[in-house]
């Protein structure tokens, strides 16, 4: 099966602040938790499925089902949370395993991870999950405290930025201190 359609949901998903932003006064909340529905059952049926993945899935879809019902804009600006909170949680529910997330990521590139290594990545596994909860507090500070105007720009735009940020800086510290890290 061709992972275009996949791709695109994805897309659609992660532009889903500036699609709302856009359709303001144009579209309810309560049909754009129905259009959000759509694309995550999409995302569901067309992409892998583990059990993490399926449980995520069905608290995203009642999710939906709650901002189609209550037709509610409060709710329709919180799917940023929902999702923050629910990656975060995975990252730091994966510390009680003996592979914490992103050790499994580390294994399917690297052979030999020294001991080192591992305490690195179990700390990382930390720092992602804490960093994600923390954009999942701002995203809600967004929604319930500033305009559509400043939502959408958070969520949309610089909660993406802020984590690539992220993302790269620890790239790069890695890279530096590519020996004390040690993932060979």
């Amino acid at each position: 099966m061709s992972k275009l359609p996949l791709a695109i949901l994805a897309g659609l998903l992660a532009l889903y602040p500036l699609l709302v932003y856009s359709g303001l006064g144009r579209i309810s909340p309560g049909s754009f938790g129905l259009l959000l529905m759509l694309l995550v059952a999409g995302r569901a049926i067309l992409g892998p499925r583990t059990l993490q993945q399926m449980i995520f899935g069905l608290v995203v879809l009642t999710y939906c089902l709650l901002v189609a019902w209550f037709d509610s804009p409060l709710l329709l600006r919180l799917y940023p949370v929902v999702v923050s909170f629910l990656i975060g949680a995975g990252f730091l529910y994966s510390l009680r395993a003996q592979q914490p997330l992103l050790e499994r990521v580390a294994r399917l590139r690297h052979e030999h991870i020294s001991s080192a290594g591992l305490r690195y990545i179990r700390r990382l596994t930390l720092v992602w999950g804490l960093v994600i909860v923390a954009n999942g507090l701002l995203a809600a500070y967004t929604a319930c405290c500033t305009s559509w105007q400043v939502w959408a720009f958070y969520n949309g735009l610089l909660s993406y930025a802020l984590m690539a940020t992220f993302f790269g800086a620890e790239w790069l510290f890695r890279q530096h201190h590519r020996k004390r890290v040690d993932l060979q």
